[in-house]
């Protein structure tokens, strides 16, 4: 049976142990843990067509962006955040579609699809950066088409997505755009040691791997994920 303070806000008493503020006060009871509240403080427009995939150096003070409809990456400078100011941009010689920045700062990795869209041929290649001249002081080879870039937590190798994407026009058993397709996708590692002309890049197979839905052409478009270690 309910009491004439159930059916009235207003008299509704609490709960033994219950805490209680008025209306409109937002700070964190006693003992319990507060919810971080983001707020933006400002909103800048970058040089070039689109800003893609985001990276942000060690310090936090520039933002790299990709840019794959003007083949480029943006540097914005964020050391005044209310005031974002662009740094500049650094041509590729083909379409970013991933970013990231090594450890020391001293580096952008940029992964590059080269294959306009010769999709039986997939082809791109990973884009260094120097940051203190935002300059490409070397490039090497991945093998195909490239999708995205993780670095090791020790951050001494980048793997690398290749993705192979499929061709959305080919007409496999009677499906535009149906799987399998070949080549498969595999995963590039570059070790970042001594100079970035000589990083050796290795190739890790996907094919094969239990549970992918096309075990012999595995791309993102058809396979499902899998773990993987970093070499010690």
């Amino acid at each position: 049976m309910r009491s004439p303070d159930d059916a009235n806000p207003a008299r509704r008493r609490p709960r033994p142990g219950a805490a209680v503020r008025p209306p409109g006060d937002r700070r964190p009871f006693a003992g319990s843990r507060q919810i971080p509240l983001f707020t933006p403080v400002a909103t800048f427009a970058v040089a070039g067509e689109v800003a893609e995939i985001l990276a942000v150096t060690p310090d936090g003070r520039t933002v790299l962006h990709t840019d794959s409809a003007a083949g480029e990456v943006g540097l914005v400078d964020l050391s005044r955040p209310a005031q974002p100011r662009q740094l500049g941009t650094v041509p590729v010689d083909g379409e970013p579609t991933s970013v990231t920045v090594t450890r020391d700062g001293r580096y952008a990795l940029v992964v590059v699809d080269t294959t306009d869209g010769a999709s039986a041929t997939p082809s791109g290649h990973l884009s260094v950066v120097e940051l203190r001249t935002r300059t490409v002081v070397a490039t090497r080879d991945l093998g195909g088409q490239p999708d995205s870039i993780a670095l090791s937590p020790d951050g001494r190798y980048a793997a690398i997505a290749i993705e192979n994407q499929r061709d959305e026009e080919l007409v496999v058993d009677g499906v535009e755009g149906g799987l399998p397709q070949a080549p498969a996708g595999f995963l590039s590692v570059v070790e970042l040691q001594g100079r970035p002309g000589h990083w050796p890049v290795g190739r890790v197979g996907l094919t094969g791997l239990p549970g992918a839905l096309y075990p012999g052409t595995p791309s993102r478009s058809s396979s499902t994920s899998t773990g993987a270690t970093w070499p010690r």
